[in-house]
């Protein structure tokens, strides 16, 4: 009895041990079934083609929204998650931050990717209520971008840079968005998501997953 309980433990061990190996050997060398994600551009979603040079694709220049003389944050060769936070604390920006977290909890191994949060706001140093909020559910880590800039900085990065129309605050006028963005490691939008929905994050959760294949997928090929 006690030579079976040992081999049932041996055998369990073995399976804990090699399954993941396994699936790892899958994810490199097996067969994608996922379509590749569209690139965004000001024409639109474009189908992912190698035939196209590198320069052809639009890409989102994060430095040329920085002030001068401003630290333009490490993002070469990583993908990451933008998401836009401002004003007073509301429900739909708790959603936003608990969305972005659980996003970043869960892909916390993945060094390749980061989540940059770009808070609205006219000071250097004084903590928004909405950034105090993400703190409070994320914390400090270097998972985690915070990039204060004024309201219309703001709305330029969204419109020119990110490609997407913010809506107005009601009553003030200034841009503000529940949406998150993907971006590659090519600087190229992947993606637009409704950073306040369950199921639009769920849908974003699944295609970070591919975009990584994509990039493990390019690594090998170079």
């Amino acid at each position: 009895m006690g030579l079976s309980k040992r081999l049932k433990k041996t055998v369990l061990a073995l399976f804990v041990l090699v399954i993941p190996g396994i699936c790892y050997m899958l994810l490199r060398t097996g067969t994608n079934y996922y379509h590749s994600l569209p690139v965004y551009g000001p024409e639109g979603a474009i189908e992912l083609s190698d035939s196209l040079p590198d320069s052809a694709w639009f890409k989102f220049n994060l430095s040329r929204f920085i002030s001068p003389g401003g630290e333009v944050p490490a993002l070469d060769s990583k993908m990451y998650v933008a998401g836009f936070l401002r004003g007073p604390v509301s429900a739909e920006a708790e959603t936003l931050a608990v969305n972005m977290v659980r996003l970043a909890k869960t892909y916390y191994d993945l060094k390749r990717l980061k989540f940059v949060a770009f808070i609205a706001t006219d000071s250097t140093e004084t903590i928004t209520p909405s950034e105090e909020l993400l703190l409070s559910y994320a914390g400090e880590g270097e998972k985690w971008l915070r990039l204060r800039m004024p309201e219309a900085a703001i709305g330029k990065v969204m419109r020119e840079g990110l490609l997407f129309a913010p809506n107005s605050s009601s009553g003030t006028g200034l841009p503000m968005s529940d949406t998150l963005v993907l971006i590659d490691s090519r600087k190229r939008i992947r993606g637009y998501y409704d950073g306040t929905s369950y199921f639009a994050t769920d849908t974003l959760e699944d295609e970070i997953s591919v975009l990584w294949k994509e990039e493990m997928n390019r690594d090998d090929n170079e």
